[in-house]
């Protein structure tokens, strides 16, 4: 499972230059490496980077050492592709006014798509608006005009309902575990298990992981498993509250 990742800043470098080039912003020739880095305020380093990333997926074409790069037509869209309706199905809507790393991933996530020319929009309610009732859930799919999903945080019903429908749908986060659906996110049973080790070796044996409902039922998910077999394995005896 590949890990997401804020961008770095030569990756936000390449999504600014190659949206401007999709736009339109420049024409015929792309200014040169001084006046890039000056109009964005970083080094002509990551300028250079960035540039070698847009030449290797055709974007522009360099012309040698002190030459400027010609632009692709059309800011080297492919024409022939659709742009895509993607929505995303939050498990709680206060992500994207968070700061924290998660909100952070799915907005780069939504504008690596509309970087590409895709349509990004979030649902109008949340998984948790809905009360993770899959139902519920699957009615708001239906009556939104959608090529392609983005579930975040998906519970185990919610990932298995996408899982079973045609419409193409990747699974952020979530317990996707064993499903066939398309999936990615951060493998955080380590940093579980070395925490709780942590805690016990300090002394500590009444220690609780606060688990959202959906992490928990039918069954505890991987993480919560990790943490509750970490305490058995020291002897601490494990319930519903701990």
């Amino acid at each position: 499972m590949k890990s997401l990742h804020p961008l770095s800043i030569t990756e936000q470098t390449v999504v600014f230059l190659r949206q401007g080039l999709q736009d339109g912003r420049w024409s015929g020739q792309l200014p040169g490496v001084v006046r890039l880095a000056a109009a964005c305020n970083i080094s002509s380093g990551v300028v250079r980077t960035a540039l070698r990333q847009l030449e290797a997926e055709g974007i522009l074409t360099a012309h040698g050492l002190g030459r400027c790069r010609s632009i692709a037509p059309a800011g080297g869209l492919k024409t022939n592709l659709r742009p895509l309706r993607v929505g995303i199905l939050l498990h709680d809507a206060r992500l994207t006014q968070g700061n924290d790393q998660g909100s952070q991933v799915i907005l780069n996530i939504q504008q690596e798509l509309e970087a590409v020319g895709h349509n990004v929009f979030f649902s109008k309610k949340s998984q948790g608006d809905l009360g993770y009732n899959v139902r519920r859930i699957a009615h708001l799919v239906a009556e939104t005009p959608a090529d392609a999903w983005v579930v975040c945080a998906g519970s185990r019903g919610v990932l298995e309902w996408f899982a079973g429908q045609t419409l193409p749908s990747i699974a952020l986060y979530g317990r996707s575990g064993g499903l066939s659906i398309a999936r990615t996110g951060p493998d955080k049973v380590p940093a579980m298990i070395a925490a709780t080790r942590q805690l016990i070796a300090l002394g500590h044996s009444r220690i609780v992981l606060i688990s959202l409902s959906p992490r928990r039922r039918p069954t505890p998910g991987r993480v919560e498993r990790a943490f509750l077999d970490e305490l058995t394995s020291h002897g601490i005896p494990v319930g519903g509250y701990h």
